[in-house]
């Protein structure tokens, strides 16, 4: 047999052991825009997920992004943690998704052309230097990332996984207080 079938075979094994797991069940939503319904088979509880272009965003039947609060509850209203100097003029920008850093970067410096010292833009890196020093940098949710620090603003892009806010997002900003936190 086909190696690219015997994936897709055991990908679907995966897929149904874990919807037996968690007791869900997958179907179409019938908005021909590739999203998929998903229904909790104990209570009903409905939810829709979002094809691979959209990052998978997870909303309640009534169009409401689940991982908003989740991602807000994570950091205290105050933080009495002392922060370094040396960190007070980066701002996080955590995504997985080039194109939608691209123009989260691309809209800002747009807004601020005159107050740009510098401006930094591939499919690997992104950042954004201003006059006064602050500076916007993309960093990417991973294991080689955890050495970054912010205690100002941050943005977090809402389709991050768990695991990716958890582990790696949350130490980087743990000198963040809630009112810091900006989600895209």
């Amino acid at each position: 047999m086909n190696k690219e079938y015997m994936n897709f075979l055991n990908f679907k094994t995966e897929l149904i052991e874990l919807l037996n797991k968690y007791r869900y069940e997958i179907s179409g939503t019938g908005l021909d825009d590739g999203s998929m319904d998903v229904e909790n088979k104990l209570n009903g509880s409905r939810y829709i997920l979002k094809d691979g272009y959209s990052d998978y965003e997870a909303t309640d039947s009534d169009y409401n992004l689940l991982s908003t609060d989740y991602i807000l509850n994570m950091f205290p209203e105050n933080n009495d943690n002392e922060y370094p100097y040396f960190i007070d003029n980066r701002i996080g920008v955590f995504s997985n998704n080039y194109y939608k850093v691209s123009e989260f970067f691309m809209k800002l410096y747009n807004e601020n052309k005159d107050n740009v010292e510098r401006f930094r833009s591939n499919a690997n890196e992104m950042d954004l230097l201003f006059k006064d020093g602050m500076n916007y940098i993309w960093i990417k949710p991973r294991d080689s990332s955890r050495g970054y620090r912010c205690r100002n603003k941050v943005y977090i892009d809402r389709n991050l996984t768990l695991n990716e806010l958890e582990v790696i997002v949350k130490p980087i900003c743990c000198y963040c207080e809630r009112k810091d936190i900006k989600i895209f």
